[in-house]
């Protein structure tokens, strides 16, 4: 966490997402427990229409990316935001200009 997010310079900070019984309970100053978004009929047709959002970002200067274009899964985040992207430039956004 320290460089990813810079929270200290004194001290170590990690995320983990082992088991709880393999981490000594004074190592751990916080528990989260998380889950992915399960997508009801109506949220899943308003899923088909995102991509329409982003057609317009060329006149509206906003585009949406974000894992409720496809699972809810980080993978789907970042899936949403190479589409945004080739969108915006007009190509690949991996391509070396």
């Amino acid at each position: 966490m320290n460089r990813l997010q810079g929270v200290s310079q004194k001290r170590d900070y990690f995320v983990s997402l082992n088991a709880r019984q393999c981490i000594s309970q004074e190592a751990v100053h916080h528990q989260l427990e998380y889950e992915h978004p399960l997508f009801d009929l109506p949220a899943l047709a308003a899923q088909r229409e995102l991509p329409q959002l982003n057609e317009l970002g060329s006149q509206t200067r906003t585009w949406f990316a974000g894992s409720y274009f496809r699972y809810g899964f980080h993978e789907d985040a970042l899936l949403s935001a190479v589409n945004v992207s080739q969108q915006m430039l007009g190509r690949d956004p991996w391509a070396t200009a």
